[in-house]
């Protein structure tokens, strides 16, 4: 990922506190079961899907998360970067397994 991407990807974790979902987003409304490990951390993702834009410097983007997984386009549609937002706790239990 280029510095200028990378740049763009930390400002947006700043300003949505790190959930890449913005205020008056759209989303599906699936549901799913919830499941926790012993801890009380969450092991399965939102399926949802949600959209929602943020100004950044002055320019508009457009982002999309769904489970656990972020995406970050510009208004003309053109991907500017796919963020995983895999807890480490689940990246280390797969890991293991």
């Amino acid at each position: 990922m280029k510095k200028k991407e990378q740049d763009l990807v930390e400002k947006i974790r700043e300003l949505t506190g790190g959930e890449f979902i913005t205020e008056g987003y759209f989303t599906t409304l699936e549901g799913w079961i919830k499941q926790y490990d012993s801890q009380g951390r969450l092991l399965t993702p939102d399926p949802n899907r949600k959209e929602g834009t943020i100004i950044v410097d002055g320019i508009e983007y457009k982002l999309i998360r769904a489970g656990w997984k972020a995406w970050i386009y510009t208004m003309d549609r053109r991907l500017i970067s796919t963020v995983d937002l895999t807890p480490d706790y689940i990246k280390e239990k797969e890991k293991e397994s």
